[in-house]
This record gives C-alpha cells, sequence and structure tokens, in this order.
C-alpha cells in the first residue's frame, strides 16, 4: 500500500465520525458501538498537557481550566464541561469535529477561510446554544477583535527588533591590530 496522496472528506463524513464517536450504531447484528466506553476513554486520556495562555478579561467566558492533547483529540473544559475536538486545514479549507460526550452532543464545522478566528468564534457560538448560556456574546467578533490585537502586537515587536537591528548594526566598531 503507498502512501495517500490525497484524503477528500465532507462534512457527512464529520458526521459519521460524531455517530461513531457519540453512540450505537444499529445494525443486523443488534445495536453495537463503534468504540466502547473503554476505548472512547482511552481515545481521549491526556497524553500531552498544553500551555493554557491568558486571555483578555472579554474573552474570559472561554477560558480552559485545562488544555490537553489525547490521540489525535484536544480535550478541555469549556464552561465546566468536557470539551473533545479535532481539527484540519489545508490551504484555504478548515474544519472541525466537536464533541460534547457527556451531553451526547457533537457538530462539525467545514469554512473555505483561512482565518481561524471565524471557525473558533463559531464553535463557541454553537456550544453556548447547545449549553443553553443566555444572551449573544458574538464569539467570531470577539475572536477577530483578538486575533487582529495580537498581530499588531507581533508587529510592533518585529518593528521595534528591526529599529534595534539596524541601529547595532551601524555602530562604529574600532579595529585593533595586534
Amino acid at each position: 500500500v503507498g502512501q495517500v496522496k490525497l484524503l477528500r472528506s465532507d462534512v457527512g463524513d464529520h458526521h459519521k465520525v460524531m455517530v461513531r464517536e457519540l453512540q450505537p450504531v444499529a445494525t443486523s447484528l443488534g445495536e453495537i458501538r463503534q468504540w466502547s466506553e473503554r476505548q472512547a476513554n482511552e481515545m481521549w486520556k491526556p497524553v500531552v498537557a498544553l500551555p493554557v495562555g491568558s486571555l483578555p478579561d472579554w474573552l474570559k467566558p472561554v477560558q480552559a481550566m485545562f488544555e490537553n492533547y489525547a490521540l489525535g483529540w484536544n480535550v478541555r473544559d469549556y464552561r465546566g464541561e468536557k470539551l473533545v475536538w479535532h481539527t484540519g486545514a489545508v490551504f484555504g479549507f478548515g474544519a472541525v469535529v466537536v464533541l460534547l460526550p457527556e451531553r451526547n452532543i457533537g457538530f462539525a464545522m467545514a469554512i473555505n477561510s483561512e482565518d481561524g478566528y471565524v471557525a473558533r468564534g463559531l464553535v463557541y457560538e454553537l456550544l453556548d446554544h447547545y449549553l443553553g448560556v443566555p444572551g449573544n456574546a458574538r464569539w467570531p467578533e470577539q475572536y477577530k477583535k483578538f486575533y487582529m490585537d495580537r498581530i499588531a502586537a507581533a508587529s510592533k515587536a518585529v518593528a521595534v527588533s528591526c529599529c534595534q537591528m539596524k541601529a547595532a548594526s551601524t555602530m562604529k566598531t574600532k579595529r585593533i591590530d595586534v
């Protein structure tokens, strides 16, 4: 078997993954589950602890208390719920599968954009909807502001660094022959 040259999937494929992850499937042999509860717990068991960065005050409602990488899945908390998710992207296209396993809720999203803040914001909008969180936090707009602020800060840091490097390179040095 050779290497995979192209892998194609769509939201329907993501739906199948969610069904396999969350609930038994009816077959001619009765209801079976793709993964046993033990296997799901093993697949979602943290393998690598990830750093949890600090978010600005206006993003605190989505601040994780923990974030981990499991076997192909990210596992974190969201508003006190266990959140299991996986993302992927390739040249102008992104996708995410999100599971709230203890509530038997899952959704998938595909987006033809490389703007990660759009998908991230929409994920939190949908999570709040399914969790019954009142109000509209407008997460896509909040995440766009967060990303734009980070880009502006990074651009400023690069500009300062370039000026310092330029200043250092123009300093006169005295040659000493021994």
